[in-house]
């Protein structure tokens, strides 16, 4: 790779220097390129483009801690190229492969969902299947983006799959009278931002967010649009810049509330509906024994499950 002096990229270059560019092994040719290809709507370019991401390979996961890290250690300059690339595939209606979403999830995770909700559910299944399942996910919200785009057509065994998980006790220690809710806390997740990238140019970034009950809410923040259907969709907003921003705490990840939101959804009854619930309380005495709060709790559990369980009985006489 070789030093670029800003006034390379100056002005309209003509479709051989485009072509030149993304074939280049300089991130930066490469993302003005794409960056051009949109600019003048050059939708020859598309298939190449396209074949550019279809190579991405995963990088190294970044480290818990990182603030800013060395471009040549993290391949910094090749995940800006490429995310010029792919804001130039998103708005010129390009397709990739779902094989090719999946390696780019973790690196660009915004983009890879919102060209994943593009597919035929049929052909994203079994990627969205991978990220739903991902014991671990470097990106948190990545199995909840994908079991949003299962539950609008759900494969075999998916609901119950919902209904699979631990049970978490939170106790609080209380005087008679105060008020106890629950708490949360976003994960140790926090989206840090990158120096200025000199030299680069503006593209557009991506971020996801639930979307707004609210239309004024949108209207304080226009541009944009609806990624994933549903009950609780998901949109998208596009941002330009000349920085790369990695954007992966958008979104919650898949809570117990979200699980029981998606079986409702695809039941077809209100949230509120279900005999179940993301949070129950249980009150102890504060003079329990160990044997009575366990006791407290299990027939906690008992409750919740055999309403449950005649919920379903007569959801299934009503074909629900």
């Amino acid at each position: 790779m070789h030093a670029q002096n800003p006034d390379d990229y100056a002005g309209e270059p003509s479709a051989e220097k485009i072509a030149r560019w993304l074939r280049s092994a300089d991130p930066h040719d490469v993302a003005w390129g794409a960056y051009y290809v949109l600019k003048t709507k050059k939708t020859t370019f598309l298939p190449e483009l396209e074949e550019l991401a279809e190579r991405w390979e995963p990088l190294p996961p970044l480290p818990a801690d990182w603030s800013e890290p060395p471009d040549a250690a993290r391949g910094l300059d090749v995940v800006g190229a490429m995310a010029a690339v792919l804001d130039a595939v998103i708005q010129m209606h390009g397709q990739l492969t779902p094989e090719a979403l999946l390696n780019l999830a973790n690196d660009l995770p915004a983009q890879a969902t919102i060209l994943l909700a593009r597919l035929p559910a049929l052909e994203s299944q079994a990627v969205l299947l991978k990220l739903y399942n991902d014991p671990k996910p470097q990106v948190r919200y990545l199995p909840r983006v994908a079991a949003q785009m299962l539950a609008l057509a759900p494969p075999p065994g998916f609901a119950a799959s919902l209904m699979k998980g631990q049970v978490w006790a939170t106790v609080y220690v209380t005087a008679p009278g105060m008020l106890v809710g629950e708490s949360g806390d976003s994960g140790g997740c926090r989206d840090r931002q990158t120096s200025p990238r000199v030299g680069w140019p503006t593209v557009g970034l991506y971020k996801l967010r639930e979307a707004a009950s609210d239309p004024d809410e949108d209207a304080a923040e226009p541009g944009g649009f609806k990624v994933i259907a549903g009950r609780h969709p998901l949109d998208g907003w596009r941002i330009e810049s000349g920085w790369w921003v990695p954007m992966r705490c958008d979104l919650g990840e898949l809570t117990e509330a979200t699980r029981l939101q998606l079986i409702a959804q695809m039941l077809g009854v209100e949230d509120d509906a279900l005999p179940i619930h993301a949070f129950e309380p249980v009150e102890i005495g504060a003079t329990s024994t160990r044997r009575s709060i366990c006791a407290s709790f299990a027939s906690s559990l008992r409750r919740s499950k055999e309403g449950f369980l005649r919920w379903r009985q007569t959801s299934n006489k009503r074909g629900s």
